[in-house]
């Protein structure tokens, strides 16, 4: 089953609001993000506080605005603070090679699997 960005949207500020109301992350904030698919340009970064459906009518409206245009991206998401955002959501703040060499730099750290325990795996799924 396919499942749309919409209705990942929707679940995930049910999530988000089932989790606030529990009262366990009181601090977060929602950002819209526009960003520019060809050129990787981020040119909004916009902090809508923590009215979740505030922030998702207002994303509506940005989408609305672009739709005609497939090269711009544009997302709402809920972080902390905008570091803990550029922390996991790098793509839309750093650059091509920024982001190269941050993936070069992890990549000693990733354990390697021998080809043994992946044709394992590949006999389990046969």
């Amino acid at each position: 089953m396919k499942v749309s960005a919409a209705q990942c949207a929707v679940v995930a500020s049910i999530i988000v609001a089932e989790y606030n109301h529990a009262g366990r992350c009181s601090k977060v904030t929602q950002y819209l993000v526009r960003y520019r698919r060809s050129t990787g340009d981020l040119f909004q970064f916009e902090d809508l506080g923590p009215d979740r459906a505030a922030a998702m009518d207002r994303r509506l409206e940005e989408e609305r605005a672009y739709k005609d245009d497939s090269d711009v991206e544009v997302v709402l998401l809920t972080a902390s603070s905008r570091e803990a955002l550029i922390r996991t959501h790098a793509r839309y703040f750093k650059s091509v090679p920024e982001l190269a060499a941050a993936l070069a730099a992890a990549l000693p750290a990733i354990p390697r699997i021998s080809k043994d325990k992946v044709d394992i795996h590949q006999q389990k799924r046969d």
